[in-house]
């Protein structure tokens, strides 16, 4: 039980840290398409349901982008992707 414990609360921490450099990466590369709060707009809503709601899967639609869409593909550093993925399911969750 302590290690579960212990385990929430570092990822707590990491989440919360995270959150601000997610945010303003999230507003430099995503929100033009994606909008301020997430949205939508020329690109998907990601408040409402997420077709890959996964943390891997979104990762990979970061970095790799979606083809026959304008989801164009990252060339961001992997640890900044994951801070924008770590944002982005934070949107989701508050919607």
């Amino acid at each position: 039980m302590k290690i579960f414990l212990l385990t929430a609360i570092m990822m707590a921490a990491a989440t919360a840290a995270t959150a601000p450099d997610g945010k303003k990466l999230y507003m430099q590369h995503c929100s033009v398409c994606h909008g301020d709060k997430g949205q939508g707009g020329a690109g998907a809503n990601l408040k409402g349901k997420l077709v890959h709601p996964g943390s891997k899967a979104m990762f990979g639609i970061v970095k790799h982008g979606v083809a026959g869409t304008a989801m164009p593909a990252s060339d961001l550093p992997d640890k900044d992707i994951t801070k924008i993925v770590t944002y982005v399911q934070q949107l989701h969750r508050a919607k």
